[in-house]
């Protein structure tokens, strides 16, 4: 059983999330629209309904590095408050649809409009034609990028989470190096989260995280993890077609081996076949390190 003390004098820190819309998913792809980062560029790119877009919202929810989306008035704001965490980056218009659908009644519950095609919230803005004008009107966008900090516990539910407070450096916007590779929440100080429920309370909503302090043993073992999810990451990020390719042919190869292996009738045989075996599951390792699979039996290690 781990136990953590509790302290008194925490920092206070909060979940920043976009206001409550209505209509489910047609709501969030009218008020959000989508959030593109290509990481071979450096770039970001939205591509959403206007002329009207929020002063500062989040991007969606996706496996993509979350960050703050905000027109030149919230970001002179930031500017000289010298908030930290954050990172900024223009962010280019890819592709904006004309579509006023800020003059719907939001209190009905269903939207005025539903998307063509096969209703998917997306085909709002994808079955939509670029509409230059209604691009510039809407002014230069910016994209706040948090950093890495802190360390996220999960006991159980996901709703449960708490910040690791030791884990923490002090910075003010950031996302945790837990979770941030699967719909990471951005998380904001106490400061920014009365900055912004002051000057935009009408467009955001907070909720607030609790804090911990973990024993040694979970501080060690949430540490390792998040190294070992970096990483993974970085290894990701460098693989080419070529070297995934590889990889699932050495992994599908030891499968195969694996089971033809009760088929061998001499024991000289077997040990080569374990020995060949072994030999490729380590060679896909060294390349892109292997999860535990039921099929694996006893020639790689479970995870612990």
């Amino acid at each position: 059983m781990i136990e953590y003390e509790k302290k008194i004098d925490y920092m206070k820190y909060y979940v920043i999330k976009n206001r409550p819309m209505p209509w489910g998913n047609y709501g969030e792809m009218l008020w959000q629209g989508i959030s593109i980062y290509d990481k071979n560029a450096d770039s970001h790119f939205i591509l959403r309904t206007g002329e009207f877009c929020p002063l500062i919202y989040r991007s969606q929810y996706d496996r993509g590095h979350p960050v703050l989306i905000v027109k030149e008035e919230v970001l002179r704001l930031i500017e000289s408050v010298n908030l930290t965490g954050i990172t900024v980056k223009p962010i280019i218009k890819e592709k904006i649809v004309k579509l006023n659908w800020e003059t719907w009644d939001l209190s009905k519950p269903e939207p005025q409009i539903y998307p063509s095609g096969d209703m998917d919230a997306e085909e709002y803005i994808t079955r939509r034609k670029h509409n230059e004008t209604t691009a510039e009107q809407m002014g230069n966008l910016y994209a706040l990028i948090p950093q890495k900090d802190g360390l996220l516990y999960c006991e159980g539910v996901r709703n449960t989470s708490k910040l690791v407070e030791q884990s923490l450096s002090g910075i003010d916007v950031f996302i945790d190096r837990l979770y941030s590779y699967c719909s990471s929440e951005i998380y904001v100080s106490e400061k920014v989260k009365n900055l912004f429920a002051k000057q935009y309370g009408d467009l955001l909503s907070f909720q607030e995280i609790q804090t911990f302090v973990a024993d040694e043993e979970l501080m060690q073992h949430l540490e390792k993890e998040a190294v070992r999810k970096e990483f993974l990451k970085q290894r990701e990020a460098e693989m080419t077609d070529a070297d995934w390719k590889q990889w699932y042919q050495l992994r599908d190869s030891a499968r195969k081996l694996i089971e033809g292996i009760s088929m061998l009738k001499s024991e000289t045989a077997k040990k080569k076949r374990e020995s060949n075996i072994i030999e490729k599951l380590n060679s896909a390792n060294s390349a892109y390190p292997l999860k535990y699979e039921n099929w694996m039996l006893n020639y790689w290690q479970k995870e612990m």
